[in-house]
């Protein structure tokens, strides 16, 4: 497929010269790859239907940011259209740079290019991969060796996605979620996990499995996977042994957690069976131990000693959504998390329940009906920790509304397995209306999902100041 093909990108690329105009410039992938494209010689626009943090960001970058999606966007010097997957293919800068015979390319093909030749680590998975490729990026950097970053998520700071470094190093999220995964040709390919998910794109758990497959075979140096995921497993079951991390025995990098509080976790690592000593950070929960110990093998096989990589472990810190404190006010915590799959869900709410508290009050915002519906009776025993969950409308993501896939399939769903304190609400203004109602002093109220959710943190926030 044309916006798929990377030969013709690189070419493009190489040239370090031409206009590129990003629809859908304001999602974290697309504003970190535009902001990196601009570094490499190339002026950048973009446009986006929402201002924000991130278009900020953008703006004081020197590039410029349309607000609304206009074919008029695509005047004479554009050279080059990248769109995100969000933007439909009939998108009136889509079709009037088709018209004009303007290249068209999706943002993973043209963030695949852009790496191909460099040193780089993309990293990749069903989940950790935004904590996995922060903590690996935030490692190198505090040993030293200052990589550029291309994150999907504000990792730096007020909407800050990627940075430009002086190092050699690159460090990016490759998100599997459009398939174009397996157009990358990174030096180093980092697998966190692999669990079926984005039923939009993929037909089927096999399908997806071979996508992640050829994303590990074509790494030109190293493949580094976590050994206690056992879709992992399988994948690398043909392909060769590489370098593991993870819990399990045998890891080359093995951690162990000596110690886990509610605001840190100290791990013992093993390098090749050799004891390197203990570690701390400042991120609870196994799930995070795992991704440490993924970006320390990571930052080792880049030259970082362990004891460089021990001192960089006080530095770690986890992106914007990732279990974000949003305010502790008049005894409520607030706290905003990304999660949208089950296995995140679970994983949330483990991490909330280490927390002082009273009771955890849960809004739930689901993520795309595709996901909603292949995955439904799973989400209950997901959010069992929560005291009280409030289930908001389905953020569609662009998708239409799916028979199975409704907020209210879903709440059908805890009725039929007898959940208790669950209430279905109309729209996000009903949910904080109903999770306003019952907080109490003590409470911890989660924001959950990777939609529009995260306003009702705000709205919490200026109604415990108030």
């Amino acid at each position: 497929m044309p916006d798929r093909d990377v030969a013709s990108i690189r070419l493009w690329l190489r040239s370090g010269q031409g206009h590129a105009h990003f629809a859908g410039i304001g999602g974290v992938g697309m504003a970190g790859l535009a902001f990196l494209v601009g570094k490499a010689g190339f002026r950048v626009s973009g446009c986006d239907l929402v201002e924000s943090r991130i278009t900020a960001w953008l703006r004081a970058n020197g590039i410029q940011v349309h607000s609304g999606h206009d074919a008029a966007h695509i005047d004479q010097s554009v050279t080059a259209l990248i769109r995100t997957p969000a933007v439909r293919p009939d998108a009136p800068e889509v079709k009037r740079a088709r018209e004009k015979g303007v290249p068209v390319y999706l943002r993973g093909a043209v963030l695949a290019a852009l790496i191909e030749d460099r040193a780089s680590i993309a990293v990749t998975g069903t989940h950790g991969k935004t904590t996995t490729s922060t903590f690996t990026a935030q490692l190198l950097s505090a040993c030293g060796r200052d990589p550029s970053f291309c994150i999907g998520a504000e990792v730096a700071g007020p909407g800050v996605v990627a940075h430009a470094g002086r190092g050699k190093q690159i460090v990016v999220e490759a998100d599997e979620s459009d398939g174009t995964v397996a157009l990358y040709r990174p030096e180093t390919a980092l697998l966190t996990n692999i669990e079926y998910d984005h039923m939009e794109h993929f037909g089927s758990e096999a399908e997806m499995e071979d996508c992640f497959r050829a994303f590990a075979r074509a790494a030109r140096r190293h493949v580094i996977w976590c050994a206690d995921d056992p879709g992992l497993r399988r994948v690398m079951a043909g392909i060769g042994n590489g370098i593991t991390y993870g819990l399990s025995e045998n890891a080359h990098c093995r951690a162990a957690v000596e110690k886990m509080t509610a605001d840190e976790t100290t791990i013992r690592l093993w390098w090749r069976g050799a004891d390197q000593g203990l570690f701390t950070c400042a991120a609870a929960g196994m799930h995070n131990a795992v991704n440490a110990a993924g970006a320390a093998a990571a930052a080792h096989l880049y030259g970082c000693s362990f004891d460089e990589i021990r001192d960089g472990f006080c530095e770690l810190h986890l992106a914007r959504r990732r279990f974000e404190q949003v305010c502790d006010l008049k005894g409520v915590r607030v706290i905003s998390d990304y999660a949208h799959h089950p296995t995140e869900i679970r994983a949330l709410i483990e991490v909330a329940r280490m927390q002082p508290h009273r009771r955890i009050i849960a809004v739930f915002q689901p993520h795309r009906y595709t996901r909603t519906r292949a995955l439904g009776p799973r989400f209950v025993p997901a959010c069992a920790g929560a005291d009280h969950l409030i289930l908001a409308p389905v953020y569609p993501a662009s998708e239409a509304p799916l028979d199975g896939g409704r907020i209210e399939d879903l709440h059908r769903h805890f009725e039929q397995a007898g959940a208790r304190n669950v209430q279905l609400a109309g729209s996000l203004e009903d949910a904080w209306a109903r999770a306003r109602a019952v907080l109490q002093p003590g409470d911890l109220l989660l924001v959950i999902g990777a939609g529009d959710v995260e306003i009702i943190g705000q709205w919490a926030a200026a109604h415990l100041a108030g």
